[in-house]
C-alpha cells in the first residue's frame, strides 16, 4: 500500500488576502508534516492538482516550485515531484517543542 497525500483536504480559499500559491504551499507542508517519517511520497502533477483544486496550473507550479525551493521535495528525473524522506525534519526542526517548561 503507498502512501499518499489526501489532497482533498487542501482547499485554497479565493476570497482570502493570502495569494493562492502560498496557501496551497501552506497546505500541502501541513500535508507533508502528517506523512509517515522516511516515506517516499510522490506528488500529483501541477496540471492533475491544477484540474482537481480549480486553480491555474500557474499557482500550482509556484505552490511546488516553493517545496523545492525549501527542500521539502525534489524533482525526479522523469520531471515527478518527490518528498523528501528529511523534509518532517526540516519543517518541524530536529527536536521538536513538546511544551514543557522547567
Amino acid at each position: 500500500m503507498e502512501i499518499e497525500i489526501d489532497y482533498s483536504k487542501l482547499n485554497p480559499d479565493r476570497k482570502s488576502g493570502e495569494p493562492l500559491h502560498l496557501q496551497l504551499f501552506n497546505s500541502l507542508v501541513q500535508a507533508i508534516r502528517s506523512l509517515p517519517p522516511n516515506r517516499q511520497v510522490r506528488l500529483m502533477s501541477e496540471r492533475e492538482l491544477a484540474l482537481l483544486l480549480n486553480l491555474s496550473r500557474r499557482t500550482t507550479h509556484r505552490a511546488y516550485a516553493h517545496l523545492i525551493e525549501n527542500h521539502l521535495v525534489r524533482r525526479m528525473p522523469d520531471k515527478s515531484l518527490i518528498v523528501n524522506s528529511d523534509a518532517r525534519i526540516r519543517i518541524t526542526g530536529a527536536y521538536p517543542v513538546i511544551g514543557v517548561l522547567i
